[in-house]
Order: C-alpha cells, then structure tokens, then sequence
C-alpha cells in the first residue's frame, strides 16, 4: 500500500493520463470525479471520501457555513484534499456518442477554479484565508482540516490554457486579468499575485463589497455572486499537461494541477 504522505502532482497527473491513454472523454464533471476516486481506491492511497463535508468559522467560533470538497483520502491519520473542475467546449464525436456542451463564461471559471485553490488552503490552514460574513471580509478557519491538497482543471477550451495575462499598464488590464492561467513560455506560469481580484470601475462599479449579490465589472456587467477577492498564501506556478490531441474541432485536452503543500 503507497504512503498517503507521497502523493505528489506528478503521481496524480500520471493517474489522470491513465484515462488519456484509454482514450476517455468525460461526459461531465461527476465522472471525472468518480473514475478518479476509483482509481486512487484501486491503487491504494488510503480510504475514500466523496463530497466530504466541513464547517467553516470565524475567529469568533461562529460558523460561517459548510465546504464540500470532491475527493478526500484518508490514511493514519493523515488527510489529502482534491478539488475537481471539467469546464468544456462544443464537442461532438459520432464514433463514441461523446457530446459536449459549450460551458461559456471562461472568466468565471478561472474564478472558480483558484477558488478551489483557495478552499485547499483553507483546509491546509495556510494563509490568512478571508471569506465574506455578511458585508464584512473575515479571516476564517475549517474545522478538522487536511494536511494537502491539489486542485485540478480538465478541459477542451483552448481559453483557458492559451489566454496570457498581462501585466497592467496605464490601467489598461482585462476585468479578469489577476485570474488568467494561460501559458507565458510555453505550457507554463505563474498566478498574477497571492491577491487576485477584478478589475473595477471606481464610477460605475464602486469597490465595496455586499453579500450575495454583489456589484463586480465582470463580462456580463452584472451583480454576481463572485465578487469577493481570493487570497492565497501564495503565488503558485503551474504547468499545462496534453490530456488528449485529436483532429477534431475542439478535441485538443489539457489539464493542470496546483498543488498546496503542507503547512
């Protein structure tokens, strides 16, 4: 049985290009999350969790809410934490009956998965982890947390990974910017900062913060529920991996994963 303590990103990513090599193309995001729990069951890294559950709270001790985390394995003691995205593009293959669906909104999912970098932390207890209590951004903390964690985006839209942030100049950054996770020099990069935000039009979109809905500039110029800042504890470096490269219109796949060591 493998050491839970040496599950490392290579060791993951290999486990994901077993899928690869079988040519398997998820339907949805529960699949992924189900094939890959299987297969970390099968090799041994510990008891299975999915959809595991934990409270968060202030420093007050008042709980602030609950956090699912997709897989959680478990061994002497010893906890790691995955976090899962499958943000997809229009694909159809006849041959195999795979359709997919344009998910559409790539800033909000570059959002949503430094949020779940953000969530590792969170469990990891690194950081000064802030979340929204009402109109206030407060430092919390998980209740029985995990020792490490990885988070980890498959995907078929080329925006993702082929989207290069800028450094601003003149003021003249994207509204999401700090959240591109394209490639810089060829598959990898580094996150804009340890604090990303949007970028906000001090008129029309002042920076003040209600709770749900909030007012943020995103592409839709709407009030919307991920208006919140994401802190980390730091700027991670990352690295696009090929998942599977076909001749069909958007059958290029890639993957990444951010891993957050112990504390």
């Amino acid at each position: 049985m493998p050491n839970l303590r040496q599950l490392d990103k290579i060791t993951l990513a290999d486990i994901i290009k077993g899928f690869a090599r079988n040519k398997i193309i998820f339907q949805i995001e529960a699949q992924f999350q189900f094939d890959l729990a299987w297969e970390l069951h099968k090799a041994g890294w510990g008891d299975v969790k999915l959809e595991d559950m934990r409270m968060i709270v202030n420093k007050s001790n008042r709980k602030i809410g609950k956090r699912y985390t997709d897989i959680v394995l478990k061994q002497d003691g010893y906890s790691v934490a995955i976090e899962l995205k499958y943000k997809q593009d229009d694909y159809i293959n006849k041959i195999n009956r795979i359709y997919l669906s344009n998910h559409n909104d790539v800033d909000l999912g570059r959002y949503d998965y430094l949020w779940d970098v953000h969530r590792i932390e969170l469990l990891a207890g690194k950081g000064n982890n802030k979340e929204m209590d009402g109109e206030e951004e407060v430092e919390v903390e998980v209740l029985e947390g995990c020792n490490k964690g990885f988070a980890v985006l498959l995907t078929n839209e080329k925006n993702y990974w082929d989207k290069k942030y800028m450094k601003p100049e003149n003021g003249s950054q994207v509204n999401d910017n700090q959240f591109r996770i394209g490639c810089i020099n060829g598959r990898g990069g580094q996150l804009f900062d340890k604090d990303l935000d949007w970028k906000r039009d001090a008129v029309k979109y002042p920076n003040n913060y209600h709770y749900y809905p909030a007012t943020v500039l995103t592409k839709t110029k709407n009030p919307t529920s991920y208006a919140q800042p994401i802190h980390l504890s730091q700027a991670y470096k990352y690295e696009w991996e090929d998942y599977l490269v076909t001749s069909q219109q958007n059958g290029d796949f890639k993957f990444v994963i951010i891993e957050v060591p112990e504390k």
